[in-house]
């Protein structure tokens, strides 16, 4: 994903951290943030407008992060959680709408 005229992108894994690293080059990747959970996480998404990231973990939860804007004098940005939803089943893939409004979930349920 581009952000701020970067090449970002986030990366799950049975770690329970989601990583959102910073692309130069293809083998040239830079750490810039990790968004905290409880269990691994199974995927993580931009959303259309790059304000937000949405992240699948094992423990039955979608989270919902937000971007502040970034500014000079904290270029990269600390996202926070905006909300927290609780599933029935591990979720294991979300997407957005084209517009960002609304997001789509798969479950271990199979139901979307």
């Amino acid at each position: 994903r581009s952000v701020e005229s970067k090449l970002w992108a986030i990366i799950g894994s049975q770690h329970p951290t989601a990583r959102i690293y910073e692309a130069k080059f293809v083998d040239d990747l830079k750490l810039i943030a990790n968004l905290n959970h409880h269990e691994g996480v199974k995927m993580g998404s931009f959303s259309p407008t790059d304000q937000h990231i949405v992240t699948c973990c094992s423990d039955q939860k979608v989270r919902l992060h937000i971007m502040p804007n970034p500014t000079s004098a904290v270029p990269v940005p600390q996202w926070k959680v905006e909300r927290e939803l609780d599933f029935p089943f591990i979720c294991y893939c979300a997407a957005w709408t084209p517009d960002g409004q609304w997001l789509m979930t798969g479950c271990e349920d199979g139901y979307v």
